[in-house]
């Protein structure tokens, strides 16, 4: 807990690093030739589709999905991952990136039972603008866990060793239990029990 001023400040000099870098970064084109802090993997994932991650130091990822690129910020990277060496960092990234593509059909079909909740509410009445944002955040909370959840499937107890090397378990407990009650506060309030 005695850490707990230093990581405030610093997740707050991060979010305005990564806000100045967001803003700049489209401006100056999606894919720079090879900095030297950008690592590029090209893959298959296991539903058939070709997919290719980019990470690009801390502050943009791009992913590819068949056709579709999806340049986006790392926000649960950029926090998650804060403090840690460089390479485990990146590492992290890249199967967290990861994970959401090879999770993509799973993301399909949450978003289709959200839909069918959301469709169910309107049915019997309530409102679908408050309910559709929860499920846009539902949705959200749920593919990082299933992202994250797939590091830890590829990494095993090294996963656990990075964070307790960095002596920050709070981070990390912090996004398992946030987003884990995020998901299911969206999901009660979707479904109309509260």
């Amino acid at each position: 807990m005695k850490n707990l001023p230093f990581l405030l400040r610093e997740n707050l000099c991060s979010l305005w690093s990564f806000l100045v870098v967001s803003i700049q970064r489209p401006r100056q084109g999606l894919r720079k030739p090879n900095p030297p802090d950008r690592t590029a993997q090209h893959l298959r994932t296991w539903y058939g589709l070709s997919a290719e991650v980019v990470i690009e130091g801390d502050y943009w990822h791009w992913v590819r999905l068949g056709f579709l690129p999806i340049p986006h910020p790392p926000l649960i990277n950029l926090f998650l991952r804060r403090g840690l060496p460089p390479a485990e960092k990146r590492k992290l990234s890249y199967w967290h990136e990861l994970g959401h593509l090879q999770t993509v059909p799973w993301a399909f079909l949450l978003a289709a039972i959200y839909l069918g909740m959301l469709w169910w509410r309107a049915e019997i009445g309530g409102s679908l603008l408050w309910r559709g944002m929860a499920a846009l955040i539902g949705h959200e909370a749920i593919w990082e866990l299933g992202a994250e959840g797939y590091v830890i499937r590829h990494m095993g107890r090294q996963y656990w060793q990075i964070y307790e090397q960095r002596g920050d378990m709070i981070s990390l407990a912090a996004f398992w239990f946030g987003l884990s009650l995020l998901a299911i506060i969206t999901t009660w309030y979707i479904v109309g029990w509260g």
